[in-house]
């Protein structure tokens, strides 16, 4: 490798050092997957034995990154960072000058980013992470929500929306690949995260530490990439062009290279996108619906042979909401609801059912499609002899669903 002054803006002391050896090590046990070969064993351990917790480590890695798993992972790896930084100080005290060290740090930082902010665009772009309104959130009041579920109904009840930020964090992502547009790759990325981050510790989703990480890492790319951009914007003083040299002499380390970021590059914008959109294919928006899909509001409940009167605060089905497969959830007239295990069988006209918070007791109805909007189960359902017909509730009906978009608005339509 010739050598160059990859950063001549950057002044090399003991403190820039450190934090550079500690930012190596602690981003690279918490990315690369080196301690998450025994992480289900040595992170409970110190959770129990180091930090004495209170309660066991139990809940492993899952939908949340915001465990006290994932809590414990980074403190650990931050602890052992300072640990590893302090002896490598110790022992490389005469080394002045870590542009290339920190030359390679700033690629993997690139890729990393670029990596997850394509992957999150593509899910966006596609539109499977945010979705429009579920059925059950339609009949949900407002109050019951979570303020996760209140975002995620909020966001990806515009499909615009939902795209155009998948392809602010797409463009960001795609930018940060090349080292000639990184800075801007930066500094979008840096924008499009801090609101993500902003959503995720205000709204309580629980991908806060992994947004505060990308946050981060744009921060640090921007600072070290983006300085003629500091100096045009902060400073108001003219700047210089940057000359990129070739990192390698050797002609075959030069072809590798481009080979290997090509490589790169392909996997990370067009597998990445191909693997997102066949998932869409399967779990978006459009995916095929399963069989008696739709909220089905009763028009008659025939129990034990009497036709019921209902009352708002009783205890009998207001909606039977069937919208993914194998489940099924009931909404009560006095707004209690529960959720049942659903299995629909379209040859025999048959739906297996119990309550998701009892697998002992299984129910078998008959299901009867009257016509395109009306329903009919029959059968045996906890101890009653039910005859329920129901009626197909267009999503349309829905205020939130049915309002659209007006370029003209007299008066503040906020209900």
């Amino acid at each position: 490798m010739e050598t160059q002054l990859f950063y001549p803006h950057l002044q090399w002391n003991s403190a820039k050092k450190f934090l550079l050896r500690f930012a190596i090590i602690f981003l690279g046990l918490l990315i690369m997957p080196i301690l998450s070969l025994v992480g289900e064993d040595f992170y409970p351990w110190v959770g129990s034995a180091i930090l004495q917790l209170e309660k066991p480590i139990t809940v492993f890695p899952n939908g949340s990154g915001d465990t006290t798993y994932n809590y414990v992972e980074v403190l650990t790896c931050f602890v052992l960072g300072f640990l590893g930084a302090s002896i490598w100080s110790i022992f490389n005290k005469k080394e002045n000058n870590y542009d290339a060290l920190m030359h390679w740090f700033l690629i993997f930082c690139r890729y990393y980013v670029a990596a997850s902010l394509i992957g999150y665009g593509y899910a966006k772009i596609f539109y499977s992470q945010f979705q429009p309104p579920t059925l059950w959130k339609l009949v949900q009041p407002l109050g019951e929500s979570s303020p996760m579920g209140l975002a995620w109904t909020f966001i990806g009840f515009s499909k615009s929306y939902t795209v155009f930020s998948g392809y602010a964090e797409f463009i960001g992502g795609v930018l940060l690949l090349l080292r000639r547009t990184s800075a801007l790759g930066a500094l979008i990325g840096f924008v499009v995260m801090f609101n993500v981050m902003l959503m995720n510790f205000c709204y309580d989703i629980p991908v806060k530490l992994y947004s505060t990480q990308l946050v981060v890492l744009c921060i640090i790319i921007l600072y070290f990439m983006g300085h003629n951009l500091k100096l045009a914007l902060l400073r108001n003083r003219a700047t210089t062009p940057v000359e990129y040299k070739s990192l390698f002499s050797k002609k075959w380390l030069k072809i590798s290279r481009i080979v290997i970021k090509s490589v790169m590059i392909f996997y990370a914008i067009i597998w990445s996108g191909y693997e997102t959109y066949e998932m869409t294919k399967e779990y978006g928006a459009d995916a095929p619906k399963t069989a008696l899909y739709g909220i089905h509001k009763p028009t008659q409940l025939i129990k034990n042979g009497d036709t019921l009167r209902t009352y708002s605060d009783s205890a009998e089905w207001k909606y039977l909401v069937v919208e993914y497969e194998g489940m099924a959830s009931v909404r009560q007239l006095n707004d209690r609801s529960y959720r049942l295990i659903f299995n629909v069988d379209t040859i025999k006209k048959m739906v297996t059912t119990n309550l998701q918070t009892d697998t002992t007791h299984s129910y078998e109805l008959a299901y009867k499609q009257l016509n395109d909007t009306t329903l009919n189960l029959k059968g045996v359902f906890m101890k009653d002899t039910i005859d329920f017909t129901f009626h197909s509730v267009n999503t349309k009906s829905f205020r939130l669903m049915n309002r659209g978009f007006h370029w003209v608005n007299e008066y503040p339509f906020n209900r």
